[in-house]
């Protein structure tokens, strides 16, 4: 069993900041946890063979969530390797078999920068793509236990391996530096659902893990703490909604400047604009629910 995850530092072939997107090596079944979007390839190559490791030895790729940022290299894996498995949940499944409406989304948003900021999102061969509904232990040897985690989004899993390691994705939050003190609820919309979230946080407190390994970033060994962090911060963000975006981006950075490492501050935390989106999710989720009656 390893201790230590294996933790490979994925960054943009054109914008390289080290230390804020990661993916996952379980070397022990050749599988990958995540792989990055597009314009991580290279990068996600380069830290493959720091491990001796090359695309085409790989046979699982376990993704949390079909967000580009984790899943956008999925096709050019697959077109690399024909013997890789794709495993994810059954609300992905079919934008990775076709991820036509993924990009023309994506696009929306990004315009003409959308492949040099993704890079390009290729297909995934149906017959290689596994849908998870439930939680489940993977049926190969050594498999881990994915477990639904909605929340960040609805179609998000976690992966629990037989040494006590939780692969949470974004379902722990984002935090910097190994250090659990400072815990952000990334909120995009338009799936994210705060009430669904804390019932994931209850299911990840119930699995009790030894560590959480967290795509933005790292490994996290003091599991409790993370995770009662991550509740305060999102209950604290939802009493914030109404404030306005100036005001929820303000009082966001003003604890960043508080509780966060001042290292994380011009790199980690703002690397993209995160906070603008978090706030954004939550009027939708806010207006959704309101909407629903």
């Amino acid at each position: 069993m390893r201790a230590v995850p294996t933790v490979l530092d994925l960054v943009h072939d054109r914008d390289p900041l080290p230390g804020t997107v990661g993916a996952f090596l379980l070397p022990d079944i050749a599988a990958l946890v995540d792989c990055g979007a597009g314009a991580n390839l290279a990068s996600l190559e380069s830290e493959l063979s720091g491990h001796g490791v090359v695309v085409e030895e790989l046979e699982h790729l376990l993704l949390t969530h079909i967000h580009l940022d984790h899943a956008g290299a999925a096709g050019a894996l697959a077109a690399r390797n024909p013997r890789l498995q794709v495993w994810v949940h059954r609300v992905g499944a079919r934008h990775l078999i076709d991820p036509s409406r993924l990009i023309a989304g994506t696009a929306a948003v990004y315009g003409a920068d959308f492949e040099r900021v993704w890079g390009p999102i290729l297909p995934v061969p149906a017959d290689r793509v596994h849908a998870i509904s439930d939680e489940v232990r993977l049926p190969f040897a050594g498999a881990p236990l994915a477990v639904p985690t909605p929340g960040h989004a609805r179609h998000h899993l976690a992966y629990l391996t037989a040494d006590g390691t939780c692969y949470a994705g974004d379902a722990a939050g984002a935090a910097y530096g190994g250090s659990s003190t400072y815990v952000e609820p990334a909120c995009p919309p338009p799936d994210a659902d705060p009430p669904a979230w804390q019932g994931t946080i209850d299911r990840l407190e119930t699995l009790a893990p030894a560590r959480l390994a967290i795509a933005h970033y790292g490994v996290f060994e003091d599991v409790p703490t993370h995770l009662e962090a991550l509740r305060e911060r999102l209950a604290l963000w939802l009493e914030r909604i109404d404030r306005g975006e100036e005001s929820f981006v303000e009082a966001v950075w003003a604890d960043r400047r508080e509780l966060a490492d001042p290292a994380s501050l011009d790199g980690f935390w703002g690397y993209a604009a995160v906070e603008r989106w978090c706030h954004q999710g939550l009027v939708h989720w806010r207006d959704r629910v309101a909407a629903a009656g």
